[in-house]
């Protein structure tokens, strides 16, 4: 009898998983309906989303009015003709050219005004003015692309401005490797940074395969950026300093940066001990560096580092806006000791980590002009660490936001003012119009509106709208770890464990793939985004004892962006704007 119990018991086991199993589905599906018609709920009570409308004047039923008319008993005599007669006023021919100009020559030579000069100088006048018109408008219309300036190889860097957007610059720049005693230009790094702007910017940036060994070369001087980055070039001569430049190079360097050119100089810290003291013998007494402030161009040039390139702390400095002007460039603690002890191996800074941050990104200023940056942040590696094979080298030395920030630098050195690109106007066809948005009192007209009067709605359509990815149940959040979004050509990522929601804005209208990468899982979803309004996706966990899966649901009502936040105001929402370059193609 017991062996039949003992047979049984597996039954019994599988039979009661199966019902837990059951039972958790069950639960969970009322759940999660419960969830989707409290959002429902939620989005249901927002009024229907009303586009706004001038107003229109309805047509005033005015009483008609009729006047009297009254004959004139008295005949209306004639008046006499006051006035003569228009008299034919004879013709005057034009006097010639030379009759014209002939009394003014009273005090001048004999053939000044005669008619042969005269004419020959109106002619040259008005070829000149022909000339200077076209001049003005040619190149605006001219129908070159940018890839025929660069393959002409006349000039080193075009840019064109677009003064509405500065992430629309465009143009080209061919980036040459000089080659001095202790530093050089590099080969890969600049290669992955060119390849790197042709993918994600507007720019044809190239590398010319040709090495330049010292600054003597004139052609240098037309160039508007060089990098020199430490070990990377000619043997030295000896152990100190760590970069040494003949004197016609150092008079090269100085027209170089008083003719607008800017270097960016990286390395250790004793190999920018060196740079600096180079930079001082170059510039001289009206120069001086000092650390560059978060607030300065280059770190808005092209994308926004409000804190500083990647490995720049810049906490540790002070008033960096008023901070005056010096040669003393910071030393770290390992760099003190080496000096210290003459018997210890030089290169053990490059082996140890630095105990220190980084000094971070110093200006070298001439007149108040930036002449020369000097970085210890290792952007070069991270360049050249961007086309390893291995993806967690790229993720240890942060390529990617070093790339980034050196796509700023590039952009600094060809858009700012006093820089040697050659500027072109923008052609007549690309150029845009200034926005004219309208101003509230005259938009706040919908109780004065005509409701019988129609409206077509699809005059939003050309509009942006937003996308809101909202956690359920309402109110929990994302938690700790990242969450991965992916919509109309964009990448964000959130890092914040206590946000409940977040809210993309200005996506194009029309149907887009949602794709959302949260605690190991993916999933999509397609979302139809309207012109200004708001549609919700909601993101929850659907758990079964050790496993677990994410659900992304788009809710069927899009309400208007007023009321929606009015409606989710008791959430932690993050906004983000998405503009630039598209990342990827949908």
């Amino acid at each position: 009898m017991w062996r039949n119990h003992i047979r049984a018991c597996p039954a019994i086991a599988l039979s009661l998983l199966l019902h837990v199993v059951l039972i958790t589905q069950v639960q969970s599906w009322r759940t999660q309906q419960d969830q989707i018609e409290k959002f429902r709920a939620r989005l249901r009570q927002v009024p229907r989303f009303e586009p706004k409308r001038l107003a229109n004047t309805k047509p005033r039923n005015v009483p008609m009015r009729q006047m009297e008319y009254h004959r004139q008993e008295a005949r209306v005599q004639e008046r006499p003709d006051l006035v003569a007669p228009d008299q034919d006023i004879p013709l005057l021919s034009p006097p010639e050219l030379a009759r014209v100009l002939r009394p003014f020559a009273i005090a001048a030579k004999a053939d000044t005004f005669s008619p042969e000069v005269s004419e020959r100088q109106a002619e040259r006048a008005m070829a000149s003015t022909e000339a200077l018109r076209d001049s003005l408008r040619g190149e605006s219309l001219d129908l070159l692309r940018v890839q025929d300036l660069a393959a002409a190889g006349n000039l080193p860097a075009v840019v064109l401005i677009d003064p509405t957007n500065r992430r629309d610059v465009t143009g080209f720049v061919t980036l040459r490797r000089v080659r001095l005693r202790g530093a050089g230009g590099g080969t890969r790094g600049l290669e992955a940074l060119a390849r790197h702007m042709r993918d994600h910017t507007q720019l044809l940036v190239q590398v010319d395969p040709r090495k330049h060994d010292y600054f003597l070369n004139p052609e240098l001087l037309r160039d508007p950026i060089h990098f020199l980055f430490g070990g990377g070039g000619l043997r030295l001569s000896g152990d100190w300093p760590l970069l040494q430049v003949g004197e016609r190079e150092k008079e090269m360097l100085r027209q170089y940066v008083q003719g607008g050119g800017l270097l960016f100089i990286e390395g250790s810290n004793r190999f920018l001990q060196s740079a600096a003291q180079l930079m001082q013998e170059v510039v001289g007494a009206d120069g001086g560096m000092r650390p560059l402030p978060p607030t300065h161009p280059v770190y808005h040039a092209f994308f926004d580092f409000d804190s500083g390139f990647p490995s720049e702390d810049k906490g540790i400095y002070f008033m960096l806006e008023s901070r005056p002007t010096t040669w003393d460039y910071p030393i770290r603690a390992p760099d003190e000791v080496v000096e210290a002890a003459p018997n210890v191996n030089p290169d053990l800074e490059e082996i140890a980590q630095p105990a220190q941050p980084p000094a971070g990104l110093w200006g070298v200023e001439l007149e108040g002009r930036l002449v020369a940056i000097l970085s210890d942040i290792r952007l070069h590696d991270a360049w050249v660490g961007s086309m390893a094979l291995n993806e967690n080298t790229a993720l240890d030395l942060q390529s990617g936001p070093k790339l980034a920030a050196g796509v700023n630098l590039i952009v600094y050195a060809l858009t700012r003012e006093e820089g040697t690109a050659v500027r072109r106007a923008l052609p007549a066809w690309v150029q845009k119009r200034p926005l004219d948005r309208p101003s509230p009192a005259i938009d706040d007209t919908s109780s004065r509106a005509d409701p019988d009067a129609g409206f077509d709605e699809s005059l939003y359509d050309h509009l942006d709208g937003a996308l809101a990815v909202v956690c359920s149940p309402l109110g929990a959040s994302f938690g700790p770890g990242s969450v991965r979004i992916r919509v109309g050509g964009h990448d964000v990522e959130l890092f914040r464990d206590d946000l409940q929601g977040v809210l993309l804005n200005q996506l194009p209208p029309g149907e887009h793939w949602v794709e959302i990468a949260w605690r190991g899982k993916s999933e999509t979803a397609l979302a139809t985004v309207k012109g200004r309004q708001i549609s919700t996706v909601t993101l929850s966990v659907q758990r079964l004892a050790m496993l677990h899966r994410i659900l992304v649901e788009v809710q069927p009502d899009v309400v208007g962006y007023d009321d929606w936040l009015h409606t989710f105001d008791d959430l932690e929402v993050q906004e983000i704007f998405l503009e630039g370059v598209e990342l990827f193609e949908e």
